[in-house]
């Protein structure tokens, strides 16, 4: 009787596999797979894969993004300079009247306005891409506009009366003009600096600098965008931090925008003469 061979194959063990690469969500913080490109919490895009090693690295997005978004603000500062040029080359030609002042101011928001379109259109979408919280947005819509408006009014009230130097809500504007203040005082500046400061440059830089380094920053060059006002600049940075909370906090624009509006409109009504 032959006695068949019975052959067990043994399986040589695989290499150990190693845990997934972990990464942090930019927006809700929650660990997650580097793998996925979107947050399984919070919905936030997430970054792309690494490159294949020895593969040519090209510009991402992202950088792309940061690029053109620093682009845009150097332009507004050079817009903004320029005009302190012009204010400065045309002082010993007399006061200009209320109406050549508003032509003037309304002719730097335009192109202001035009750069910002252009530099929103020009970010990735998922970049300015969110999910906001307008129950929470609404909950501190008030309290935030109290803060902004009493820093406002508490600095101001110092430089006057301790300085002696007048600059702020205490200049007069006619009732005459009053649509037109309301676009280039309220308007223009709630909708348009806010799309700018808390999106085209918030969101790029947020991917490099955190949460909070991105407030400071979008804060300072808030304040720096309005060198036309130099004294007001420390408020204005002010000013930019609680609108940069407000949008880190609630993910959305339009709280800020509103507390933007209101407290410029406050400003605008005490500055009113019939």
């Amino acid at each position: 009787m032959k006695c068949k061979d019975v052959s067990v194959s043994v399986s040589e063990p695989g290499p150990e596999r190693l845990p997934p690469v972990m990464q942090d969500c930019w927006r809700c913080q929650k660990t997650v797979e580097a793998s996925i490109s979107k947050c399984p919490n919070c919905g936030a895009p997430l970054r792309p894969d690494e490159p294949i090693a020895g593969s040519p690295r090209l510009p991402s997005a992202e950088s792309q993004d940061q690029r053109r978004a620093l682009v845009a603000f150097a332009l507004t500062l050079l817009v903004s300079v320029g005009f302190v040029v012009f204010q400065s080359a045309t002082a010993g030609q007399g006061e200009f009247s209320e109406k050549d002042r508003l032509v003037q101011i309304s002719v730097l928001e335009l192109i202001d306005v035009i750069i910002v379109l252009v530099a929103f259109f020009s970010i990735s979408r998922a970049v300015v891409t969110t999910r906001p919280n307008h129950g929470l947005g609404f909950l501190l819509l008030f309290p935030m506009l109290a803060l902004a408006l009493g820093i406002n009014f508490g600095y101001h009230w110092i430089i006057n009366n301790h300085l002696g130097v007048m600059e702020g809500p205490g200049e007069t504007q006619s009732m005459s003009y009053l649509p037109w203040y309301l676009v280039v005082i309220c308007l223009q500046p709630a909708i348009f600096e806010e799309l700018f400061f808390r999106s085209v440059l918030f969101r790029p830089l947020q991917k490099v600098m955190g949460n909070h380094m991105t407030v400071l920053v979008t804060s300072v060059m808030f304040g720096v965008a309005h060198i036309y006002v130099p004294l007001s600049i420390p408020m204005l940075i002010s000013m930019g931090i609680i609108l940069g909370y407000l949008r880190l906090w609630t993910g959305s624009l339009i709280v800020p925008m509103l507390v933007h509006f209101i407290h410029n409109g406050v400003i605008l009504a005490l500055q009113l003469q019939a």
